[in-house]
C-alpha cells in the first residue's frame, strides 16, 4: 500500500500527476496551486511506482513477460529498431535478454513504450513479424507522411493504418536494411464498391530462399505450400486453381491482429463491423483473399504490370498506368531473372 505522503485526498493527487504529465510539472503546480515540495513527492511517488518496467516479447503464438537481472548492456534507448547483434538491452535499472528473435517492447507504465525487432542477419521472418504486430488495421493515422510514420515505429504501442500505407512503410523499412521490396496490389474482377474492391501488399526478396515472398503485414500473413513461402504469381496461380484444400495453400500468421473499431469512412460509415464478419473464419479469409487477388499486379516504374481479366483492368484502372499481360508473359518478365538474386 502507497504511504501517505500528502495531506490532499489520493484522488486530488492523481489528478495533479495526470495533468503534469500532459503540461509539465511546474506548470501543473501552479495552476492547481500545489506546493512545490509537495508536487515534487506527487512526482517522485509516481516515477517509483506507477511508471514501473513491464518488458514483453510478441510472437505469432501471444505474449510473454520478460524478466530483467543486476548487470551492465547497451541501454536500449541506443539501439536501432532492427536490432542485429544485441542480445541484452538496459532498462530501468535492469538488463534484459534478447534471446529471441521478435519484437520486444520496454514499457514505462503510463510514460513510454520503445520498441525493438530482433533479427540475427537480417533473418526476414521475425522483421515482417515486427512490422505486423505495430499496426492496427484503421485510418486514423493514415494522413501523416511515411518518414514520421517511420520514425513512430519505435516509440508507438500501435500505427493506426491501412493496407497501403503499411505495405508502403514496411517495405521502406526493408530497403534501408538492404532488401529489395517492390509493391503488390490486387483487385477484384466482381462487383465494385467503395470500399472492398482491392488490396495493398508488398513482395521482398529473400537472399535465404533466393525468392520473391508475397508479405500481408497489413492482415498478417505469408502464404506457403509446402516448407515455400509464396510469390505473388504462385498465391494467384493457386487461387484461380481452386480451393486451398486442392491446392495446398496456407495461411502463415504473422503476428496476432487486430482492426480499429471505429475504422471509418468519410462520411462516418464504421466499416469494422463488416470486416469483423468476413475475417472471423478461416474460410471468411479465403473467401476474402480470393476476391480481392483476382487480379495482381506488382509496380514497375511508374506502371503496375498486370495479370488477370484485360478488360476488367482497363475498365478499373484506364490505360496509361498498367500493362495487363497473360500469365506466362507476365511471370517471365517478373520473376524470370529472379531481380535480387
Amino acid at each position: 500500500m502507497t504511504t501517505r505522503f500528502s495531506p490532499r485526498p489520493f484522488r486530488e493527487g492523481l489528478a495533479f500527476v495526470n495533468e503534469a504529465q500532459k503540461s509539465g510539472l511546474a506548470d501543473a503546480a501552479q495552476r492547481m496551486k500545489v506546493p512545490e515540495a509537495e508536487a515534487r513527492a506527487w512526482w517522485d511517488w509516481h516515477g517509483k511506482e506507477v511508471c514501473t518496467p513491464w518488458v514483453i516479447h510478441e510472437s505469432p503464438e501471444g505474449i510473454e513477460e520478460v524478466q530483467g537481472r543486476d548487470g551492465n548492456a547497451t541501454d536500449m534507448a541506443a539501439l536501432p529498431l532492427i536490432v542485429q547483434d544485441a542480445t541484452e538491452a538496459a532498462f530501468r535499472g535492469k538488463v534484459y535478454p534478447l534471446a529471441r528473435e521478435g519484437l520486444y517492447r520496454f514499457v514505462a507504465m503510463t510514460q513510454s513504450v520503445r520498441n525493438l525487432i530482433v533479427a540475427r542477419g537480417n533473418h526476414l521472418l521475425p522483421i515482417l513479424q515486427g512490422l505486423s504486430a505495430l499496426q492496427v488495421h484503421g485510418n486514423r493515422e493514415n494522413h501523416k507522411p511515411l518518414n514520421e510514420l517511420k520514425a513512430l515505429l519505435p516509440i508507438a504501442s500501435f500505427l493506426c493504418i491501412t493496407c497501403g500505407t503499411i505495405a508502403s512503410l514496411a517495405a521502406n523499412v526493408l530497403t534501408d536494411l538492404g532488401f529489395k521490396t517492390r509493391l503488390v496490389g490486387g483487385l477484384t474482377t466482381e462487383d465494385w464498391n467503395t470500399y472492398d474492391n482491392g488490396h495493398c501488399l508488398f513482395e521482398v526478396y529473400d537472399p535465404r530462399d533466393g525468392k520473391w515472398i508475397l508479405a500481408d503485414v497489413d492482415m498478417g500473413f505469408l502464404f506457403r505450400r509446402g516448407q515455400a513461402f509464396l510469390d505473388a504469381g504462385e498465391v494467384w496461380q493457386c487461387l484461380q486453381q481452386g480451393p486451398p484444400s486442392r491446392t495446398g495453400l496456407t495461411l502463415t500468421p504473422l503476428a496476432s491482429k487486430i482492426m480499429d473499431p471505429f475504422f471509418s469512412s468519410p462520411t462516418g460509415f464504421n466499416w469494422f463491423l463488416r470486416f469483423r464478419h468476413n475475417w472471423a473464419t478461416l474460410e471468411g479469409k479465403w473467401a476474402w483473399y480470393r476476391r480481392i487477388l483476382q487480379v495482381v499486379s506488382i509496380s514497375e516504374g511508374d506502371k503496375r504490370i498486370c495479370v488477370g481479366d484485360r478488360e476488367k483492368v482497363l475498365w478499373y484502372e484506364g490505360e496509361k498506368s498498367v500493362e495487363v499481360l497473360p500469365y506466362p508473359e507476365w511471370r517471365e518478365r517478373l520473376y524470370g531473372k529472379q531481380i535480387g538474386g
